[in-house]
């Protein structure tokens, strides 16, 4: 599939592919079997279905990459709520050595949603191979597996340090939202986000464990 590029803006991201949503009402419902408090933290837990090479630990709360550079997605356990952020913390790098030094010329981790649930889901080797995300990484955006470049958005996910922290969010106006290190990276997506959806997170590359940070509200 040839690939194609984009202009710089927030309405060249609004695909036609991205036409499907749930009636507000259904929305609304979903959102109230979670009976989330927006008062209290509440913790954000990782799936028990996850890439084969990633173990978890704390409760859910901490996934590592335990073999090679791949198979390492992990998806949060619960759909998203809207105007809530999901976020986790970079808890080891590797410095790289060998076939996959290379890695870390230009290191960078996947991120994205997908309307996916994770039950019984088969997830793919590496998030780029995702047909039903929207996946995020460095220097471009992919969307149900065409490329959209042009958007920096996820530029900042570029060689981040051992301790930062990466966020996903969609907004009261259902536009999915970056953050690095709690700055708003800024629109991903000006289309309505398909509801339900579940946020992931590829280790891939040096970036072998992260943990979770508690769900908060956006501010």
């Amino acid at each position: 599939m040839m690939n194609k590029s984009y202009p710089e803006s927030e309405n060249s991201l609004q695909r036609k592919e991205v036409t499907f949503k749930l009636p507000e009402e259904q929305r609304i419902l979903a959102h109230d079997v979670f009976d989330f408090d927006p008062t209290k933290p509440a913790a954000l837990r990782f799936h028990e279905n996850h890439g084969s090479n990633v173990v978890l630990s704390n409760d859910g709360q901490t996934a590592e990459r335990i073999n090679g550079h791949d198979h390492g997605i992990v998806m949060c356990k619960y759909p998203m709520l809207i105007n809530r952020l999901y976020e986790i913390r970079l808890d080891k790098k590797d410095p790289g050595n060998g076939d996959y030094k290379w890695l870390n010329d230009k290191s960078y981790l996947f991120c994205g949603v997908t309307i996916e649930a994770p039950g019984h889901l088969c997830l793919p080797g590496d998030a780029m191979e995702w047909g039903y995300a929207v996946v995020i990484n460095n220097n471009h955006i992919t969307l149900r597996g065409q490329f959209m470049t042009g958007n920096p958005v996820g530029k900042k996910l570029e060689n981040l340090p051992q301790g930062s922290s990466i966020g996903l969010a969609v907004d009261y106006r259902d536009r999915l939202r970056l953050y690095v290190n709690g700055e708003d990276q800024g629109v991903v997506i000006g289309l309505g986000i398909p509801f339900p959806c579940y946020a992931f997170f590829d280790l891939i590359g040096p970036y072998r464990k992260i943990s979770t940070l508690p769900i908060r509200p956006l501010m």
